[in-house]
């Protein structure tokens, strides 16, 4: 009898072992599909997160470049007008030295020593390309009437080669002027800021277009 109810005793105890394993079986599979299935929802986040990242990213990229671009070309524009700057300042100051041999010959009130005197105040005041494009015309306008003047006096030997200096000067001043590469790089510049990145850029105000050195844009 006690060998029966210890028999039964030790079949319950393995029933119950093996039901408590059942059930623990059971939860271990509920709590790694769970895992399976968090794994899975925060896969696809980031790979939803990397498709909305990176057109950032390249959209970053491309305006990161392309304001490179813009900035280099900018300083071409920078240094292919300092330039035309320099050659403006020589024909000021040529044209200064015409009106002091002109006191020489003719007195200050005379109309043409007036207006070159005028037309050099008026470019050195001129700001931009443009306006200073078209002060240098008046200022090359002037210089040839009052050039020309010269031939009613007998100037000496001096002022003959003072005259031919200036002369000179302003001739050469004027054609490496109309020769520069600033029309173009300032052009290629301004076809930049019209495409893309340049236009977002140029509307962000972090960018503007730059005058010719004419009477155009």
């Amino acid at each position: 009898m006690r060998a029966r109810d210890y028999a039964m005793r030790l079949f319950r105890s393995m029933r119950e072992r093996m039901e408590e394993l059942r059930r623990d079986g059971t939860h271990r599979e509920k709590h790694k599909a769970g895992a399976d299935a968090r794994y899975v929802y925060a896969l696809s986040a980031q790979r939803a997160l990397a498709w909305v990242l990176l057109p950032v990213l390249a959209l970053g990229t491309v305006i990161i470049r392309g304001g490179h671009d813009l900035r280099v070309l900018r300083a071409e524009v920078t240094r292919a007008y300092a330039n035309t700057s320099q050659d403006l300042g020589i024909l000021a100051d040529n044209a200064y030295n015409a009106g002091i041999v002109a006191a020489r010959y003719i007195v200050d009130s005379d109309e043409m020593v007036q207006a070159l005197a005028q037309a050099r105040e008026v470019l050195l005041a001129a700001q931009g390309p443009r306006e200073q494009y078209a002060a240098h015309l008046y200022v090359r306008q002037c210089f040839d009437a009052l050039d020309a003047r010269f031939a009613e006096y007998a100037l000496t030997e001096a002022d003959v080669s003072h005259m031919r200096g200036i002369r000179a000067n302003i001739i050469s001043a004027a054609f490496t002027m109309e020769t520069s590469s600033y029309n173009a790089v300032a052009a290629a510049y301004n076809e930049l800021l019209t495409g893309f990145p340049g236009g977002l850029i140029r509307l962000a105000g972090q960018a503007e277009r730059v005058e010719a050195f004419g009477s155009g844009d």
